[in-house]
C-alpha cells in the first residue's frame, strides 16, 4: 500500500517564501517580519528531491519531452479529476501551456521555462499543486514583492476594502491615507476588478475566500519604483486619488502573515488557563516529536480536569509542518475527548485497469484513548493556516461532544496524497500534484475544496479588522462562559 503524503512540495531550496496561506489577522506583540514559507507543510524541494520523485524523473529529457511527460500521467491520475470545480479545462490547458514550453526550448531560456510551468500550477485551485524553481523562483519571487507602498487592505464581507495598517513614513502614509480608510480604485480600475487581476505565489489556494485574501496581500506587492494611483476615502472624509511609488518595504506584508505570531523555538503544544478561567490550548506542529505533542496535549487536559475547568479552547490556526514526521496519519488527539470511534476515510487513486479511481487500504478511523477527558463546552479555532495533516486532525476534534468550530475563515481546505504525483524535471525544477484523493465512507470528497465548516463564523467587518485584539479567540472565549 502507498505511504500517504499529507503534505506540500516546498517550492525552494535555499531560501523559504513569504507566501503566505492567508488567514486571520493576529495581532503581534513584537515585530518581526517573519520567514513566511508557500504552505503550512513542506518536503525538500528541488535541491533535495523526494524519494518518490525519482520514480517521475522527467530531467534529462528536453522541456518539451518533460512537460508532455508529466501532462499525461497529470491528465490521467489527477486526484480530483471528476470532481465539480476541480481539475482545469485539460485541453485547454495543454493549447496555451506547450506553445510557451516550446518558445522556452527554442530559446535555451530556463527562465520562460519556469514561468510557463507557473502559468500550468496556477491553473488549478489546489494548495498541494506545487513548483520549485531554485534560484530562478528566488530571484523572480523577490523583484516581484520587493517593494510596497506601506499599507496593506482587507476586503471586508460585504465586498467594502479596507486599509487596516500604514507603516509610519511610507508611501501610503505621506499621501495621508489612514486606517479604516475605505479603497475604492487602485491602478486605474476598481478596486475589486484590480484584486481579481492579482496573479500569486506559491501554491494555488484551494477556497475561493483564501485566493481572495491572497489577492488583496499580493496586490501591494511588486518591484521597486512601480507607480500606482490609489483612490480613497479616509473615515469622515471624502473621496479622493493619490500617486504612489513602491518603496522597499516589508512590513506591510508581513504584517497580514498567517505565519506572523508563529515561533519555530516554542513547543509544538502549549497551554494555558485564560483570565476568565477558560482553558487553551495551542497546536503549532502535528509532525514534531508526535510521542510528545500527545503528552503535552493530554498534560493539558489533566491539569485542566483537576482545575474543575469546564471549557477548553484548542487553537489549530496555524500549524506548520518541516519535517517528514508530516508525512504520518492523524495524531488522533480527539480520541483524548471521546470514547466513540469517528470514521476518517480511505485514499482512492487511478486504477488504468478498471479506467478510473478505486479504493485502497482500509477505512481510517481515530479510537478512543484509554484516557478520557470530559469538558461540557470545546471549541476549536481554525483558518486557512490549517491544512493537509493539520485539517484531518481538525476533522476528528469536531466530532468531539460539545465541539463548536470557530473562525473568520474554514481551514485551507488542501487535503491529499501527493506521493506519485513527484515530478523531476530540466534545469533542477520539481513540480508536484496530487494522485489520491481522501474520500469519506459516503464516498464523498473529505476536506478538500472546502475546508471545515465553521459553526461559528467571526465577520469580517470594519469591527474585527481594525482591532488589535484577537478577535476569533474573544469569540470562543465569550461563547464557552456564555456570554
Amino acid at each position: 500500500m502507498k505511504k500517504k503524503f499529507f503534505t506540500c512540495l516546498g517550492v525552494l531550496g535555499t531560501i523559504s517564501l513569504l507566501l503566505a496561506s492567508c488567514a486571520t489577522n493576529y495581532p503581534p506583540t513584537t515585530f518581526e517580519p517573519p520567514t513566511e514559507i508557500s504552505a503550512p507543510d513542506a518536503i525538500p524541494t528541488a535541491v533535495q528531491p523526494p524519494k518518490a520523485a525519482a520514480e517521475n524523473d522527467f530531467s534529462a529529457l528536453s522541456y518539451t519531452q518533460a512537460f508532455d511527460s508529466m501532462f499525461e500521467i497529470a491528465r490521467r491520475e489527477y486526484a480530483f479529476n471528476g470532481v465539480a470545480g476541480k481539475p482545469p479545462d485539460w485541453d485547454a490547458l495543454y493549447a496555451n501551456i506547450r506553445p510557451r514550453i516550446q518558445q522556452a526550448e527554442a530559446e535555451r531560456d530556463p527562465q520562460k521555462y519556469f514561468l510557463a510551468l507557473r502559468a500550468f500550477t496556477l491553473a488549478f485551485r489546489d494548495g498541494n499543486v506545487n513548483l520549485g524553481g531554485g534560484d530562478i523562483q528566488v530571484s523572480l519571487f523577490q523583484s516581484a514583492i520587493a517593494g510596497g507602498y506601506g499599507f496593506a487592505v482587507r476586503e471586508l464581507d460585504d465586498g467594502r476594502v479596507i486599509v487596516t495598517y500604514v507603516a509610519a513614513g511610507g508611501p501610503a502614509a505621506g499621501a495621508g491615507i489612514q486606517p479604516g480608510a475605505q479603497v475604492t480604485g487602485f491602478g486605474g480600475q476598481p478596486i475589486s476588478s484590480a484584486l481579481e487581476a492579482v496573479s500569486i505565489w506559491g501554491a494555488p489556494p484551494s477556497i475561493e475566500s483564501f485566493m481572495r485574501y491572497q489577492q488583496s496581500r499580493y496586490l501591494l506587492r511588486v518591484p521597486l519604483g512601480t507607480e500606482a494611483a490609489v483612490t480613497f476615502t479616509n473615515p469622515g472624509g471624502e473621496s479622493q486619488t493619490a500617486a504612489l511609488t513602491a518603496i522597499q518595504e516589508n512590513e506591510s506584508f508581513a504584517i497580514t502573515s498567517v505565519f506572523l505570531n508563529y515561533n519555530a523555538q516554542s513547543l509544538p503544544v502549549e497551554y494555558k488557563v485564560l483570565p476568565s478561567g477558560v482553558g487553551y490550548i495551542k497546536i503549532s506542529s502535528t509532525s514534531d516529536d508526535r510521542e510528545k505533542i500527545a503528552a503535552l496535549f493530554e498534560s493539558a487536559l489533566k491539569d485542566f480536569q483537576a482545575a474543575q475547568i469546564s471549557s477548553v479552547i484548542i487553537d489549530l490556526r496555524v500549524v506548520v509542518n518541516l519535517t517528514p514526521g508530516s508525512l504520518l496519519p492523524p495524531l488522533g488527539l480527539a480520541g483524548f475527548l471521546t470514547d466513540q470511534v469517528i470514521p476518517l476515510g480511505q485514499f482512492q487513486y487511478f486504477n488504468a485497469t478498471a479506467g478510473g479511481f478505486e479504493s485502497e487500504g482500509e477505512l481510517q478511523t481515530i479510537r478512543p484513548k484509554p484516557s478520557q477527558y470530559h469538558f461540557p463546552k470545546l471549541a476549536l479555532l481554525i483558518g486557512p493556516g490549517c491544512s493537509n495533516a493539520c485539517e484531518l486532525e481538525a476533522y476528528a476534534f469536531s466530532k468531539a461532544p460539545g465541539m463548536s468550530v470557530v473562525g473568520q475563515f474554514p481551514s485551507a481546505g488542501v487535503l491529499s496524497d501527493v506521493t506519485g504525483g513527484q515530478f523531476l524535471l530540466p534545469e533542477g525544477f520539481s513540480l508536484q500534484i496530487p494522485t489520491g484523493r481522501f474520500v469519506l465512507p459516503d464516498g464523498g470528497i473529505l476536506l478538500e475544496g472546502q475546508g471545515l465548516p465553521l459553526t461559528v463564523r467571526v465577520p469580517v467587518d470594519e469591527t474585527t479588522v481594525l482591532s488589535a485584539e484577537d478577535v476569533v479567540l474573544n469569540a470562543a472565549e465569550a461563547m464557552v462562559v456564555g456570554e
